[in-house]
């Protein structure tokens, strides 16, 4: 059945579009009844068309059983509306994020305006790191006024993951991708703890 909203070609059983999650026309009585009135809050959609329509198909679809994405990421891209499940680990992928500046252009500016721009930069670091906690905590309270119900991790189960077997070959594969695309990984998260306040072994 081709949806109305953006003709995404949905099978004849499906009651939401896949792709922008539009209820479908139910053609006769005999269709797979309308979705219930808490799933329909959940999935109408808040925009004209999500973000990552790709990887809303497949959860939908249940090519994938699921997505480890972080809190702030997978709120703001409203993954919510189409999982069936939504679990909360109180931890998140390694993101590494630069503003990059051509050399050339960064040394023609006088040494005053370059002093402001590394002020202001410096300002957005310690905003994106030190509110890091408040930042997701509006991200999780703002799912949660959408209707989304967290599955908590015990603690016991967070430990589990947090094994130096686990966390070590994921920031071994972290630095080596930096090392990769050309940066300094481990001085980075040296200068993210520091930042935050935290030691490596926390």
């Amino acid at each position: 059945m081709q949806c109305p909203r953006c003709n995404w070609q949905n099978p004849a059983s499906n009651t939401l579009c896949f792709s922008c999650q539009t209820p479908l026309p139910v053609k006769t009585a005999a269709a797979t009844p309308a979705p219930t009135q808490a799933h329909a809050k959940r999935a109408a959609p808040a925009q004209d068309a999500p973000v990552f329509p790709s990887i809303w198909v497949r959860l939908g679809a249940t090519v994938i059983d699921g997505l480890f994405i972080s809190t702030c990421v997978g709120g703001s891209l409203e993954f919510w509306r189409i999982a069936k499940n939504v679990q909360n680990w109180s931890l998140g992928p390694i993101n590494g994020w630069a503003i990059l500046v051509n050399p050339e252009s960064w040394q023609k500016l006088p040494a005053d305006v370059q002093k402001q721009v590394q002020g202001a930069m410096d300002a957005v670091q310690q905003d994106a790191f030190g509110k890091y906690d408040e930042f997701v905590a509006n991200s999780r309270q703002a799912m949660e006024k959408n209707g989304v119900t967290f599955w908590v991790a015990p603690d016991e189960e967070r430990a589990k993951l947090m094994q130096p077997q686990y966390i070590g070959p994921a920031y071994d594969a972290w630095n080596k991708r930096a090392k990769q695309v050309g940066f300094d990984g481990p001085a980075y998260l040296d200068r993210v703890r520091k930042v935050l306040g935290k030691t490596e072994a926390q």
